[in-house]
């Protein structure tokens, strides 16, 4: 299955623009930024390696995370934290548990 985006701004590393849509709210973006920064992760397509495409989005749209505590400075925050450590937990990519979890040594 094939997911086509129309969005204007859509490219590998911005699923159907969705960064792009909610970092142009700037202030009035509502939050919550975890909530978008997923949705962005769950969009982009396997081969895409998360790290390097908030690395391209954050040279792209000239980000620079600020000090201040909205919703929007926390979205390019987390965007920055993403670009410096990849995969946000050490279990990332790997499967945990399931029956070969529960299955005795």
């Amino acid at each position: 299955m094939s997911i086509t985006y129309t969005s204007p701004d859509h490219s590998p590393e911005d699923p159907g623009g969705i960064l792009k849509e909610s970092l142009a709210m700037g202030a009035a973006f509502p939050g919550p930024a975890a909530d978008a920064l997923l949705a962005w992760t769950l969009r982009l397509a396997p081969e895409v390696d998360t790290q390097a495409a908030a690395r391209a989005l954050i040279q792209r749209y000239g980000l620079v995370a600020g000090s201040e505590d909205t919703p929007h400075a926390q979205l390019i925050r987390l965007l920055q934290e993403t670009a410096d450590r990849g995969t946000a937990f050490a279990g990332a990519g790997r499967r945990r548990g399931g029956w070969r979890g529960r299955r005795g040594s």
